[in-house]
């Protein structure tokens, strides 16, 4: 009970600085933003730990702790290393971080019966399976496509549903486009250049911002209309490719979203935490290939990794009982691809270390991700105190 209540109140600290340094600042600039994000992410997911009883919550709790606490410092100009402190104000925390127990990372996968659940916890499951195996890499995508189609272009939806139709999601990153109506309503002209994978699909999907309204859509191209600028030397690698005067046929619209701050709620925001999941389980193949166990990075990375679990599974279950989950599925990506791309160094093969860096980045570069969550939070913040 000693222990769990230590534990409670690692994040229980973190939570009251974060809002101290919420509240102290008047004007948040961009850092402040994006800090308030992640370290918001990191209680949300060290409180989750901890419900659970997970044997690293206390590790983890302690390392939140802390990287609040640094945060803190440097939002409010006291310094910027550990060392421009004052040793009073960390002595608490120092001695609750050294007397935290080194956690073992574990690699024991999923219980099948997780794949058995339904709506988005399964699919969620499913993710972070494949992810583990190295396996799916166009899962997310496809799963991102039939939620498109079932929130606008019903006719697509039998193809997708089926399987009949493989597909790669593109452009998500940091891609702008350029959209022109055409003759017909159902077609569009699009212009522009994005990273895609060289892989046996029949479809890219891709988001393009509509002319006239601000509104993001959702398209479905042919691969074959590809024209490569840099064509991918080899399966499971990328290219650059060309999107000229391309004529998507028929209905490339696969559904119309709301600017960003509500389409992360409908099927974007559901592919955020899909790939949450699978970046989580490409995380759990480093560890499985045994990088080494008296790394320090290994334990750290075993502990983000069972944070970026817990987030996740509660991102998806935040959907599936309808709740709001928009902000919290853009934290859980920018959370999961963090940790992924810190567990890069410790895969053992080339392959599996561009396969993060790309899956990291896929639906977004995770600075950019956490400045658009950490608006949103103070947005949110704003509203519930007027």
């Amino acid at each position: 009970m000693i222990a769990q209540d230590a534990t409670q109140a690692h994040w229980w600290k973190a939570r009251r600085w974060l809002d101290a340094v919420r509240d102290g600042l008047p004007e948040p600039d961009d850092f402040f933003l994006a800090g308030l994000a992640r370290h918001a992410a990191m209680i949300d997911a060290s409180k989750a730990l901890c419900d659970t009883g997970s044997p690293v919550a206390d590790f983890y709790g302690a390392r939140t702790a802390e990287a609040v606490a640094l945060w803190a410092a440097q939002v409010h100009g006291f310094g910027y290393s550990r060392a421009e402190l004052d040793a009073d104000r960390l002595h608490l925390l120092d001695q609750a971080y050294r007397n935290a127990p080194v956690p073992v990372p574990s690699a024991a996968p999923l219980k099948e019966a997780a794949e058995a659940a339904d709506g988005l916890t399964g699919s969620v499951a499913v993710a972070e399976r494949h992810g583990q195996r190295g396996t799916g890499r166009t899962y997310v995508a496809e799963a991102l496509a039939v939620d498109a189609a079932a929130a606008g272009e019903a006719e697509m939806l039998p193809s997708l549903e089926a399987g009949t139709l493989a597909v790669v999601a593109a452009g998500f990153e940091s891609v702008r486009f350029r959209s022109t109506p055409y003759a017909m309503a159902t077609q569009e002209i699009l212009d522009g250049c994005v990273a895609v994978d060289a892989a046996e699909v029949d479809a890219v999907v891709l988001p393009v911002r509509l002319d006239g309204s601000g509104d993001v859509g959702l398209i479905l191209i042919g691969y074959d209309a590809l024209e490569w600028i840099d064509k991918p030397a080899s399966p499971g690698t990328t290219g650059l490719a060309r999107f000229s005067a391309a004529l998507c046929d028929p209905s490339p619209l696969l559904c119309r979203l709301a600017p960003e701050t509500a389409c992360a709620e409908g099927p974007l925001g559901r592919a955020r935490i899909r790939q949450a999941a699978y970046l989580g389980g490409l995380v759990h193949r480093v560890l499985a290939a045994g990088p080494g166990s008296g790394d320090a990075g290994v334990v750290r990375a075993g502990a983000a990794l069972a944070a970026v679990r817990a987030a996740f599974t509660r991102a998806a279950q935040l959907a599936d009982n309808r709740q709001p989950y928009a902000g919290v599925a853009t934290e859980v990506l920018a959370l999961a691809a963090d940790t992924a791309l810190a567990a890069v160094r410790l895969a053992r093969t080339e392959d599996l270390r561009l396969r993060i860096r790309l899956e990291a980045l896929r639906f977004g570069r995770p600075e950019q991700l956490w400045l658009a969550a950490g608006r949103r939070r103070m947005t949110e913040e704003g509203r519930k105190r007027t």
